[in-house]
């Protein structure tokens, strides 16, 4: 996930929080399940949709391929 922040603020508290002009979403594994929330924020409704879902899925693509993700 940070290798996606690159060029954005990032905070590393509760887990990953990239934030950039437009929001900030936020990844963090839970400490006592297999699982891991994403929380966001955007202009609208729908671009805070847009955000977690593309965090979502960047998550399953590392989860599937066992590495990290290339940055573009």
């Amino acid at each position: 996930m940070l290798e996606h922040a690159r060029g954005d603020e990032v905070v590393l508290i509760d887990g990953v929080k990239a934030i950039d002009a437009a929001g900030w979403t936020l990844v963090v594994p839970d400490a006592e399940e297999p699982v891991t929330h994403v929380y966001a924020e955007g202009d609208s409704h729908e671009a805070a949709v847009e955000r977690a879902r593309q965090a979502s899925s960047d998550i399953a693509a590392i989860l599937e391929a066992g590495r990290p993700l290339q940055s573009s």
